[in-house]
């Protein structure tokens, strides 16, 4: 018994120390890759882990090392005495229990690999999807005016007004525009009203409630949001000019479902700022605001001419890298009011990547798993497999000398894990299908049940089982009768 423990411990010491390793190795890569995880700079491999690690490697060591040696020392070996071969004595339990193991493995492949090719698909569809404006080439920054030096709106247009006329002149700057909210962006207000049409009645029926936004007159040029109807701000839509505003095509066909929306008057309730008509003067298209999985929601957007707000977000469209501007935008700003520096300078494709951080770690948690249960179903495999001709190189031998041919005991090897795989497969697929609801909440027009994850696993799975049972069934043809019939 202490050589089997002593045995086991060997080998658990020697995968602790290389799984501490990788683990390693993992972690200094994930950090350098930067994901937005909470407090990914303080995950270490420190004295706890350490303990941990090594009482998984003890218990490795003495459950997988003392098993096999009660085995070895039971009453039922003493047929070993009477010269009776070590490697006929498996029990048929053990024979199982590997079976089982391999099994598993393999049950666990499908479903983790079923699971990776979902979320994949998912995350492919969800970088096809519009959002409704363009996110390169675009750097964004919030503004944040206080009341007490720019209370009265005459000193915030001036300020906006001389922001945008500075960034317009940076070199490689195509345009730039400004709004209380920008998509994707958790800074600045975000609020909704009440609207209707006029001469309808402001109930239930006819009530309807859209996000606002204050744009300056390039905001759409600048994040590429298309005019579908009428026309957009421009400079002549300031303070003394009739109040007008824009709306989305969603607002417009809660509202104007049959009829042109331009030149409707739309009614806007203000509550403590009042309810007044506005005359709509063009429609643009949806916005996904909150990211490729949200939907376009109602939406109008006024002129920041005429309601000057103080918080407003600036968004810059670029000819190169936008990153390339953060220090000229930074200068710019502390030209304008040194009271006001730049912060929170970003690439807006970066914001847009934000929202779909959960969906690739996910993505990428799922397909790493996916990939240790394939390789270890491959070792699994190729273990039970060579296990078997080890045990059957007498009759290996005695086959070949009677006659048979190299692919008669290739296919007679391969044979033995055919049933392994069946049980393995359908294990595989009855489990994809039990837990296919935990990944319901993540997909993206994709099902929980999609039949081409299902069976691209299935294939690949298939594959691997081929290459581990490739080896060890070579090696079985080849074997040298004379030595087989001799081999103790």
């Amino acid at each position: 018994m202490r050589q089997f423990f002593v045995e086991s411990l060997l080998l658990s010491f020697a995968g602790g120390l290389l799984g501490i390793i990788v683990a390693y190795s993992a972690i200094t890569a994930l950090q350098q890759l930067q994901p937005e995880l909470p407090r990914l700079a303080e995950v270490r491999i420190n004295l706890p882990v350490f303990l941990v690690c090594l009482g998984t490697t003890l218990t490795s060591a003495l459950f997988f090392g003392l098993a096999p040696a009660f085995v070895a020392t039971s009453g039922k070996s003493h047929s070993l005495s009477h010269g009776e071969n070590v490697r006929n004595t498996s029990h048929a339990s053990t024979q199982r229990l590997r079976s089982a193991l391999v099994i598993t493995e393999i049950a666990l492949s499908v479903v983790l690999l079923s699971s990776s090719a979902m979320l994949i698909r998912s995350f492919v569809r969800l970088l096809d999807v519009n959002p409704g404006f363009q996110f390169r080439n675009a750097l964004v920054f919030p503004v944040f005016l206080d009341m007490e030096k720019y209370g009265s709106r005459e000193k915030t247009r001036t300020y906006y007004k001389s922001l945008i006329e500075n960034l317009q002149i940076l070199p490689g700057v195509l345009s730039v525009g400004g709004a209380t909210a920008l998509p994707t962006s958790p800074l600045g207000p975000d609020f909704e009203r009440p609207v209707w049409e006029q001469g309808g009645l402001p109930d239930n029926q006819n009530k309807r409630h859209a996000d606002v936004r204050m744009v300056t007159p390039d905001y759409f040029r600048t994040l590429g949001i298309s005019v579908l109807h009428g026309r957009g701000f421009s400079e002549h839509d300031g303070p003394d000019a009739p109040r007008v505003v824009m709306i989305n095509e969603t607002l417009a066909k809660q509202i104007w479902p049959n009829r042109e929306p331009v030149g409707q008057q739309l009614v806007v309730d203000y509550s403590t700022s009042g309810t007044y008509a506005y005359e709509v003067i063009g429609v643009v298209n949806d916005v996904r605001f909150h990211g490729p999985r949200s939907h376009p929601r109602s939406e109008l957007y006024f002129p920041h001419a005429q309601r000057p707000y103080l918080v407003m977000n600036m968004a810059i469209r670029t000819q190169n890298d936008p990153r390339l501007l953060i220090g000229p935008v930074r200068d710019v700003l502390r030209k304008i009011d040194p009271q006001k520096p730049a912060h929170s300078i970003t690439p807006l494709e970066d914001l847009v990547g934000a929202t779909l951080v959960r969906d690739r770690y996910a993505m990428n948690l799922v397909s790493c798993f996916a990939l240790v249960a394939l390789m270890l179903a491959l070792l699994g495999i190729y273990g039970v497999l060579a296990f078997f001709v080890r045990q059957k190189i007498r009759e290996i031998g005695i086959r070949l000398a009677l006659g048979a041919r190299g692919n008669q005991i290739i296919s007679w090897v391969a044979r033995q894990v055919a049933a392994l795989m069946g049980f393995g497969l359908v294990a595989g697929v009855l489990g994809s299908i039990t837990f296919a609801h935990l990944l319901a909440g993540i997909l993206y027009e994709v099902s929980s049940r999609d039949l081409f994850s299902l069976l691209a696993a299935c294939v690949a799975v298939l594959f691997t089982a081929l290459i581990a049972a490739w080896i060890p069934a070579r090696r079985a043809s080849r074997t040298d009768p004379s030595r087989a019939l001799r081999y103790e």
